[in-house]
């Protein structure tokens, strides 16, 4: 059964405070995924480093583009 993204939202942050001093000024994106299976729709929350957000996004920006040639 196909799955389909219907909607992604994300804000970055950037952790401000930590006991672990390596994190302080680190940078992180928050993702909300809401998925259609055809007959419900589920939600996903998850966190990523900026590196992989622009991973992901380059990947559906290929996945897209290959579609789109279809």
């Amino acid at each position: 059964m196909a799955s389909e993204i219907c909607d992604i939202d994300w804000q970055f942050g950037v952790i401000a405070a930590s006991n672990e001093e390596n994190l302080v000024g680190k940078t992180f994106v928050q993702l909300k995924l809401t998925i259609s299976t055809g007959t419900k729709v589920e939600r996903f929350n998850t966190e990523l480093t900026v590196e992989q957000f622009y991973s992901l996004l380059h990947d559906l920006e290929k996945a897209r583009n290959i579609l789109s040639y279809s």
